[in-house]
């Protein structure tokens, strides 16, 4: 049984002409996470018949008509809830647009509809661990020119990477996946995680930082699902996180 553990909606809302809010952007955006959060748990979801309830601890073959022939994938179920509270919110509020969607099913597996020029998108994410050691060091300068530059990261340290992969496409009609979750686990661990995890990443690659690491990695999974792939974002720490300046940066939340 999966378990649906967060809901992220994204709303934009065009303001009317003559409000005193006329000023300044065009559009705003509210967040609303955790659940749906009480807006759209009152006003969209039970509104459109989507309410919560109507999933939890039930048999969503049975409950719900539309997935009687339809299997009740995580992307299926996305798409279910972006369309039904898409309609109500265009009924309720003609100038309110639902811009992004995201559906987890526990920690490690995320599906985000994201509309981008007025298309839907459909991303499905698998995140991962590596554990790596390294350091920030240039071999042209002195020890002390080392520490200055890199301050702390120039001594020997390791890390516990999340390495985040997500791909993008049409949802196959048989199977309701984008991808298969095996194909993508299996993808991963033959490529990233084996060759570069537990080693000391200096001795693979010459710079290691972050933002090389991220460049790299998308580099080899590019290669190997081409334009299914999307992007990958690497979290180093808490603090620092990496996606590529191209795809992610519209589509990934780094501080999600």
């Amino acid at each position: 049984m999966s378990i649906i553990s967060f809901i992220l909606v994204q709303v934009a809302e065009k303001k009317l002409p003559g409000s005193i809010l006329n000023s300044g952007p065009v559009w705003k955006t509210i967040s609303i996470r955790n659940r749906v959060g009480s807006y759209l748990r009152r006003r969209c979801i039970s509104c459109s018949g989507v309410r919560l309830q109507f999933f939890d601890h039930r048999c969503i073959h049975e409950t719900i008509p539309e997935f009687r022939d339809l299997n009740p994938t995580l992307e299926n179920l996305a798409g279910f809830l972006f369309r039904n509270m898409k309609k109500t919110l265009n009924e309720m509020r003609a100038s309110a647009q639902l811009t992004r969607l995201r559906l987890s099913e526990g920690q490690k597996t995320w599906v985000d509809i994201l509309v981008e020029e007025a298309k839907e998108i459909l991303f499905l994410t698998r995140s991962y661990s590596l554990q790596a050691v390294h350091r920030h060091h240039n071999p042209d300068l002195s020890w002390e020119e080392n520490l200055s530059l890199y301050n702390k990261c120039s001594a020997l340290h390791g890390h516990e990477y999340t390495i985040e992969v997500t791909v993008e496409g049409a949802v196959d009609i048989q199977t309701g996946l984008v991808m298969s979750r095996g194909e993508m686990d299996e993808t991963v661990r033959k490529n990233i995680i084996e060759p570069y995890g537990l080693t000391y990443l200096n001795d693979l690659m010459g710079n290691t930082s972050g933002e090389v690491l991220t460049e790299k990695w998308s580099e080899i999974l590019r290669g190997v699902w081409g334009s299914l792939f999307s992007y990958l974002v690497v979290r180093e720490t808490r603090k620092n996180s990496f996606v590529e300046a191209d795809r992610g940066v519209s589509a990934a939340l780094l501080l999600s």
